[in-house]
């Protein structure tokens, strides 16, 4: 019978284009995961509206067909997929290889930095070597457990593989990993996320936010009066426009008239003289 925390698993590896496990998982802006060519087929029917839109949170990108494989590939999702077998009931009491020696020696944990199944030798290992004493191994029943869910909604560094974000640049104003101190990141002051930087930058954001919302409410308010000029103006536009018709049509009938009062009076002066002329003839 699977178990809670397999099912909790299964419900985060589980595609929600083709309902299948992900396969080769990508990362849309939204960070939301699916198939790689679960998007490929998505942005290909989506290239005559222009925009991809995710199908969970509906967020729009410009993502073409040709962009998908560009997207940051989700590590965790298949180090989660690796490890769903051991919580399956058929697979849940067999133990896979160690896969950062080649020992053969059955695995007693997993490395959640290195995305390796490791044996007693390799997590003994872990420990004496400096570089990698701070890795996270997570044993078989933490990972049955569903710690390894839990770890997985930890926020990663999508240019260095399994390095968590630990640290808030202070110079670029960004959230980093340990490996970007020493490359995009060199000689910038940065400082650990703690909940005093969390909650100083949770701060700023609020408060550019309501700066933000001042600035959209004035353009609202801009907008609408906008919105009632353009009212009055097609309403004296369509006024205008009835007083020239009434103008021009009462000139019109003025004209018409008098047509037909000059009409009457030649016809008038003309049957007169005509009279006169057949009684001279007389």
């Amino acid at each position: 019978m699977a178990t809670s925390a397999s099912r909790r698993l299964e419900d985060e590896v589980t595609c929600s284009i083709c309902i299948e496990h992900l396969n080769d998982p990508r990362v849309l802006p939204c960070l939301h995961s699916f198939c790689r060519h679960c998007l490929e087929e998505l942005a290909v029917h989506s290239e005559g509206r222009g925009k991809l839109v995710c199908p969970l949170c509906k967020a729009e990108f410009q993502i073409s067909p040709a962009d998908v494989p560009s997207l940051k590939v989700n590590f965790m999702i298949n180090s989660i997929l690796s490890v769903l077998p051991l919580l399956t009931s058929e697979d849940s009491k067999k133990k896979p290889a160690c896969e950062s020696c080649d020992s053969g020696e059955p695995a007693q944990g997993r490395c959640n930095e290195c995305d390796h199944f490791v044996c007693e030798q390799c997590i003994s290992a872990h420990k004496r070597f400096r570089p990698v004493q701070h890795h996270t191994i997570l044993s078989f029943d933490e990972i049955k457990s569903g710690k390894l869910l839990a770890m997985s909604k930890a926020s990663f560094c999508t240019k260095h593989k399994g390095e968590k974000l630990k640290l808030f640049c202070e110079s670029c104003k960004e959230v980093i990993c340990r490996d970007c101190t020493v490359v995009d990141h060199k000689n910038h002051d940065y400082l650990f996320t703690s909940e005093k930087v969390i909650a100083r930058e949770k701060k700023e954001i609020l408060g550019r936010a309501k700066k933000v919302a001042s600035k959209l409410t004035d353009i609202e308010q801009a907008m609408a009066l906008v919105e009632e000029a353009q009212q009055h103006l097609e309403e004296n536009k369509r006024a205008t426009r009835r007083d020239l018709d009434a103008f021009i049509d009462k000139q019109i009938g003025t004209l018409e008239k008098m047509r037909s009062d000059l009409k009457e009076g030649i016809e008038s002066a003309c049957q007169k003289h005509e009279k006169q002329l057949t009684a001279q003839r007389e």
